[in-house]
């Protein structure tokens, strides 16, 4: 026993002796070793060191004389005259650093910046920036450290590239303490900051309140208008770029506060107060080309409180006033700084905003902006974009980190050349809006760039809103008015559409269910010019945008259909205009005083829609009544047309029959119907038609054929497999056999309407000329071959109707014909 005894305690006085002789001797041997020889090679420049002890017994790190050298030869870049550490066992207790106290004393800075430097600290700004970005953590960690001094202090830069010799000097700071750990220790300072700033004196007197187990210091900072564009100007990075702070005054009455733990609860770091920024000019360029870029009268923050180590900010109000900003974005970025679109991301693929979780809660009472403006110009876009926002104010109140909690806000503006507000309430997260929003004779004009360079149309109008929204993670909503006048499209300097009014009442737009509830849609003096050229008909071959998409392809994911209805839909005093310059004459109609007027048109399958529509056309008058399904497509319509002259489609009726019309009045009354399925659709007509006057020229303008009056009454036709043609009568009354070519020209011009402009210079012989009418009774279509009820072969109108079959009985069959079917064939 005895022996075990005395082998413990010679283990016991080794381990101690071992232990002393480690903390004694080798602490400040390996940290000497780690300044002086790996720190240097490190940062490139000489490090030397004084004195450094260490007690293993009461944790206490004292290091003296430290200096780095500059590599330029021009004395220490930082010395350090003493550093004390005192640490406490609770940090293996806590698993966390606790330090009893942490004396710095003449801690100088002096470093002088060369391009060289730049680039230095460019580099090493930039590594940092991306490690501080793939973290996930954004608390605060385990710590406490008391009884904090740094004294005797001062920092000096100095750079050489830009000019600048910026200097803090005579730098004091005390603090009691500084933790987020819940154990108490005792502090025995009272916090005070002062220093001069380029010769300024600023100086923050604090006090103590003792409180039985518990200390409370506080540190108030009082400064009045003093310029921090000097202290901006220490920051290297900043004076690479080419914006320049060059004013800001600061003013602040900040109360910090520190309050020891108390019944098991972590120290507390508190801040209360009021802060203000005032008179702030941020100028872009140098020398006389400087352009002011951000100008602001006064910011002023009123802090509640804010509890540096729980993570939680009362703001009582935060105040805007006078704030203006002018940004130029061209292809060197926006007002000279460069711009990336690059976006950093996890090694799981994620952006840095899906990992960070920041744990702050926050309410602010009240904010409120006045007097604020924005003017933006983009060159980067044809024509160039300048558009300018002026007179914003807005105010908030009650907004807050807390789902639970809802703030208000208003807001008023003047934007593109006419005025915005809005008004609602709105909670943060997550996010939940609902608002209302007033717009009116807002002009596109001054967008116009960005319009075309994302439909490569020249779009100018004229918008009023009056909105209603709901937004929340489960839906998004949208109601109320929108109108627009004014407005005018065109491409290449051709103009392609334009109208004086839209007013459109929305019912509801539910984004998110992909459902739209349209009131009504009212427009009124539309006017579309649609043009055909070589290359297509310039309302279907849009030059959209030739940028490549960005967004990723989900092709493979069908997309869920809209699904939409609109209770009413009316369009007047409207025109179409249609010319075709791919053909020789160029060919032009147009539709006149167009009237629409649609009831419940609806994407929902079997909806019926009502439709009463008029326009005039030739001199005449055109019109449909009857009902419209759009799924499946299914159309039951009135139509009449009235006294339209044919001689205003002459050139269009040259370019594609090959014929003309001196003169010529068409009417027509009847049903149109269109049934569609799947696979096909059936198209039927069951009416009258007639053509009085007729006098039709070739494409020379020489006379063909003139008759008093043509009619086709009884009609009935149906785009049906076979085919189904039933004319009740055919007649041809009185032509002017002087003007006469060929009898059987008629079937001829018939079947180069139809597609078949060489059969126009087939035009047969016949013997017989017409010397009175053709009637036809009883017209059908059967088998290929047009019949008639008492017609020989050998009449006038029996060579009308075989010459009918021989020109369009292949093409009536294969009209109806499926693209396999006509395959087999």
């Amino acid at each position: 026993m005895a022996n075990i005894l005395k082998a413990t305690a010679i283990t016991s006085v080794v381990g101690v002796a071992l232990y002393a002789f480690i903390g004694y001797a080798g602490v400040p041997y390996i940290t000497k070793n780690i300044l002086e020889r790996h720190l240097a090679a490190q940062i490139h420049r000489p490090v030397s060191v004084g004195k450094i002890s260490f007690n293993p017994w009461t944790w206490s790190f004292e290091l003296h004389d430290l200096h780095i050298q500059s590599r330029e030869g021009e004395g220490d870049i930082l010395s350090l005259g003493w550093l004390r550490v005192d640490a406490s066992a609770q940090t293996f207790l806590k698993f966390a650093p606790v330090l009893n106290e942490v004396t710095v004393d003449g801690l100088h800075g002096h470093f002088t910046i060369y391009e060289k430097t730049l680039k230095e600290v460019s580099q090493m700004t930039g590594a940092q920036t991306s490690a501080a970005s793939s973290s996930e953590e954004t608390s605060l960690p385990s710590f406490a450290i008391y009884n904090i001094s740094v004294i005797n202090s001062s920092l000096r830069v100095v750079d050489k590239v830009h000019g600048l010799d910026e200097s803090i000097t005579d730098f004091n700071l005390t603090l009691p303490f500084v933790s987020t750990l819940e154990s108490a220790h005792e502090s025995l300072v009272t916090p005070a900051l002062s220093f001069k700033l380029n010769g300024t004196p600023i100086v923050a007197t604090g006090t103590t309140k003792p409180f039985g187990a518990t200390l409370e210091a506080q540190l108030n900072a009082k400064v009045s208008n003093l310029d921090i564009a000097p202290l901006m100007r220490l920051v290297p990075a900043l004076n690479n770029s080419p914006l320049t702070l060059t004013q800001a005054k600061l003013s602040t009455d900040l109360t910090f506060t520190f309050q020891n733990p108390n019944a098991g609860l972590p120290a507390k770091m508190l801040l209360s107060g009021t802060s203000s920024l005032s008179d702030l000019a941020l100028m872009s360029g140098r020398g006389n080309a400087q352009k002011e870029v951000m100008s602001l009268k006064n910011v002023a923050v009123s802090i509640k409180n804010i509890d540096l180590v729980d993570s939680i900010a009362n703001i009582q109000s935060v105040t805007i006033d006078t704030f203006n900003a002018n940004l130029t974005h061209t292809k060197d970025g926006l007002n000279g700084i460069p711009l990336t679109t690059e976006v950093s991301a996890d090694k799981s693929g994620n952006s840095p905003s899906d990992t960070q979780n920041s744990p702050w809660k926050w309410d602010i009472g009240n904010i409120s902006l006045k007097n604020t403006s924005l003017s933006w110009h983009d060159t980067t876009v044809k024509p160039a974009v300048n558009a300018k926002i002026s007179n914003f104010s807005a105010n908030i109140k009650n907004l807050s980190s807390d789902n639970r909690t809802k703030g208000t806000y208003t807001l008023s503006a003047n934007a593109l050349n006419g005025t915005v507000s809005s008004n609602g309430t709105l909670a943060m997260s997550p996010a939940n809006i609902s608002a209302s929003l007033l717009a009116d004779k807002i002009s596109l004009t001054p967008v116009a760039g960005y319009i075309k360079d994302a439909t490569g149309l020249d779009i100018s109008a004229v918008l009023g809103l009056n909105l209603k929204a709901a937004i929340s993670p489960a839906t998004t909503n949208l109601s109320g008015t929108l109108q627009v006048s004014s407005a005018k499209a065109a491409q290449n300097n051709i103009a392609l559409a334009e109208f004086s009014s839209l007013n459109v009442n929305l019912k509801n737009l539910d984004l998110t269910k992909q459902l739209a509830e349209v009131e009504s849609v009212s427009l009124k003096g539309a006017k579309i010019n649609a043009v055909k050229n070589k290359n297509g008909l310039n309302l279907t071959n849009l030059n959209v945008s030739d940028k490549e998409s960005t967004t990723p392809s989900h092709a493979s994911t069908p997309s869920r259909p809209w699904q939409w209805a609109v209770n009413s839909l009316s369009v007047s005093d409207s025109s179409l205009h249609f010319k075709d310059n791919s053909v020789s004459p160029v060919a032009s109609a147009s539709l006149t005083k167009l009237n629409v007027n649609l009831k419940g048109l609806s994407s929902a399958k079997n909806t019926k829609a009502l439709l009463n529509a008029s326009a005039g056309l030739g001199g005449g008058n055109l019109s449909a009544k009857g009902d419209i399904i759009l799924d499946p497509m299914t159309t039951a319509l009135s139509l009449d047309a009235k006294g339209i002259e044919l001689k205003s489609f002459s050139n269009l009726m040259q370019a594609y029959a090959g014929v003309g019309a001196k003169s010529g009045t068409f009417n027509s009354r009847g049903d149109l119907s269109v049934k569609s399925t799947s696979t096909s659709s059936l198209i039927g007509w069951k009416g009258d038609m007639s053509l009085s006057n007729f006098d039709m020229v070739n494409a020379k303008g020489h006379d063909l054929m003139n008759w008093t009056k043509a009619s086709l009454t009884g009609m009935d036709i149906e785009t049906s497999d076979p085919i189904k043609v039933v004319i009740a009568r055919a007649e041809i009354d009185q032509p002017a056999a002087k003007q006469v070519e060929k009898v059987a020209g008629i079937a001829s011009v018939i079947a180069g309407l139809r597609g078949n402009a060489k059969a126009l210079q087939k035009i047969d012989k016949v013997a017989d000329k017409l010397s009175g009418s053709i009637v036809l009774e009883n017209v059908r279509y059967v088998n290929g071959r047009f019949s008639a009820n008492g017609v020989s072969a050998s009449s006038v109108a029996g060579i009308l109707l075989d010459k009918l079959s021989r020109e369009m009985g292949d093409k009536l069959d294969s009209s109806t014909k499926s693209p396999s079917k006509k395959t087999k064939q």
